[in-house]
């Protein structure tokens, strides 16, 4: 088992009204749980709606990920209130045979649109979640734009 220092968690809300936001909080201690809630999380996204679940390290940064489309976007945030912040930039890693090439995704019950050009791969958007959690930095996996 890959054991990550305490202070990670996963947040996430299933609700897509703004004025209820149980937001669900779970600590996490190592890599495979990340894993296994990602994919849970993606699963019931699949089943209802896009969401957008957030990694959140010990120091306060952040890296949001999309969940339950045919892409991904991702979202950094180096603490919980200043910026800078950025979006993942799809460029090639962009996928050819996406049905659904939207940006939209439920954060905390809120619609949340991303510029098309923040879609990744889910693999890659996979991949640098497992990154930052990992290193607790902003992923070399994708490219970035501070907005």
């Amino acid at each position: 088992m890959d054991e990550i220092s305490s202070g990670w968690a996963l947040e996430w809300a299933t609700s897509r009204d703004a004025g209820e936001r149980p937001v669900s909080r779970q600590p996490l201690g190592a890599l495979e749980e990340l894993a296994k809630l990602l994919d849970a999380l993606d699963a019931w996204s699949r089943a209802n709606h896009p969401i957008i679940a957030e990694i959140v390290a010990p120091n306060g940064a952040s890296m949001g990920i999309g969940l339950g489309r045919p892409q991904s976007a991702l979202v950094f945030k180096t603490g919980p209130v200043d910026p800078p912040y950025y979006t993942s930039v799809g460029g090639t890693h962009r996928g050819a045979d996406d049905d659904d090439p939207s940006g939209v995704f439920y954060y905390q019950g809120t619609h949340t649109e991303l510029p098309l050009e923040a879609l990744v791969l889910r693999s890659v958007a996979r991949d640098a979640a497992m990154e930052f959690f990992r290193t607790g930095e902003r992923p070399r996996v994708v490219d970035w734009e501070e907005v």
